[in-house]
């Protein structure tokens, strides 16, 4: 395959990344957000810049249209208390795509490492950001944590699916 034209797929596949995280990002299924899945399918599907660019991308659009989960949108979204975890994002298909390079005779549990760094990055920096941001206690924010840590795991588990039934395509 030419160089130009793997450059100009992988664009236009964060490109279409972003996208589904625009469309899918304000949507919450009883506190699992789709674009939690799509940021981890991204991260483990194309190159770790890419994957970065895409979310990115999406929390860029947020600034101005209704992407930001539970349709909210603006800086003050993106800079308040929910900040850290939007930010967090970023980190999230990097830590995949990291592991998946460095991994790449073990896909599988590559993908499981790579989904744990991104799931300790998000709720890491997500819950020191919101810790600072907001008046809360330690406690409480820890308190506050744990069915979301659970629904993340969920969106990882159906990440998880999408890209082991992918990869065996592939391979």
């Amino acid at each position: 395959m030419k160089k130009s034209s793997s450059a100009s797929r992988l664009w236009l596949t964060a490109l279409v990344f972003a996208v589904a995280a625009c469309v899918l990002g304000p949507y919450n299924l009883n506190g699992i957000s789709p674009v939690v899945a799509v940021v981890l399918v991204a991260g483990a599907l194309e190159p770790a810049g890419f994957g970065f660019l895409s979310v990115l991308a999406y929390l860029l659009v947020g600034l101005l249209l209704p992407v930001y989960p539970a349709g909210l949108s603006g800086p003050g979204i993106l800079f308040g208390s929910y900040g850290g975890y939007l930010f967090a994002l970023l980190l999230c298909p990097l830590a995949i795509a990291y592991a998946v390079r460095y991994l790449k005779k073990e896909f599988l549990l590559s993908l499981c490492i790579g989904f744990g760094a991104a799931w300790l990055l998000y709720f890491g920096i997500g819950s020191i950001w919101y810790l600072i941001a907001s008046e809360k206690t330690l406690f409480d924010v820890l308190k506050m944590q744990g069915v979301p840590c659970l629904l993340f795991l969920a969106d990882a588990f159906a990440a998880f699916l999408i890209v082991a039934r992918l990869h065996g395509r592939r391979a």
